[in-house]
């Protein structure tokens, strides 16, 4: 009986922890994405990169940025868990969605 408390006790941690980080990461994202349109409502354009509005990318993430090619649309993305498995914003809908769809 003891031993089911303590699986159950550490299984809620567990998700409860996971479901924070997203929750986090969403939050810092929104934030992200508000700064990349400002940016565009300022240049007529999105940014190169985060650099360009103050955001230190860092190789590993969470966070990653990617601009389509038509200088107007982006992904912002973060990994959900295991590889392949990610959270992506697509600017063109202003969706969230958990396909890769690619960049149009």
């Amino acid at each position: 009986m003891q031993n089911k408390i303590i699986i159950l006790t550490l299984f809620f941690i567990f998700f409860s922890c996971f479901d924070r980080r997203e929750k986090l990461l969403k939050q810092d994202t929104i934030v992200l994405i508000e700064k990349i349109e400002d940016y565009k409502k300022l240049y007529g354009k999105i940014p190169p990169d985060l650099k360009s509005i103050g955001v230190d990318e860092k190789e590993k993430g969470p966070i990653f940025y990617t601009p389509w090619n038509d200088s107007i649309n982006y992904i912002i993305y973060f990994s959900e868990g295991g590889v392949g498995e990610s959270k992506k914003y697509y600017s063109d809908t202003k969706k969230w969605e958990n396909i890769d769809r690619g960049i149009n």
